[in-house]
């Protein structure tokens, strides 16, 4: 059932109430999260993250992404950023394996293992091959 006209609540109001009131609430978490991480010397990973700030991973993508948070962007984006830039240099130095790293990043960033090649050609000539029959046929209509 629709509301009423006139009706001005939904203006201001966008439903649930944020997770984190402000942006320092949600910088404190996630920065304990490191410092703990780091104590138990354990790898960062955004799903590890989104586990510590008991939240789905897609919670944290509307944190970084959608209208109404944008005072939260910086903050999951730096987050997400300083994971990837951990397990670039563990792969680097081979405390990680450089092909799952390779793996992760390339599905969860915008690196890619994919090349795109541009080719142009100036004055290409077709060759049709045809059968032997097709080849009689040819032939056989030219001769008439």
């Amino acid at each position: 059932m629709p509301a009423p006209k006139g009706n001005k609540f939904a203006l201001e109001n966008s439903g649930r109430p944020k997770k984190w009131a402000t942006p320092e609430d949600l910088k404190f978490e996630v920065d304990n999260y490191f410092e703990e991480m780091e104590h138990l010397q354990e790898p960062f990973t955004v799903e590890d993250l989104a586990l510590w700030l008991e939240c789905e991973i897609m919670t944290l993508l509307n944190y970084e992404k959608k209208k109404g948070y944008e005072e939260y962007f910086d903050i999951i984006k730096n987050a997400k950023q300083k994971i990837y830039s951990s397990w670039i240099k563990n792969g680097l130095t081979g405390k990680y394996n450089a092909r799952f790293v390779e793996f992760v990043l390339s599905n969860n960033t915008r690196y890619s293992h994919k090349q795109e090649i541009t080719h142009q050609a100036k004055n290409l000539t077709f060759i049709t091959v045809l059968s032997k029959d097709e080849d009689k046929e040819l032939i056989d209509i030219e001769e008439e």
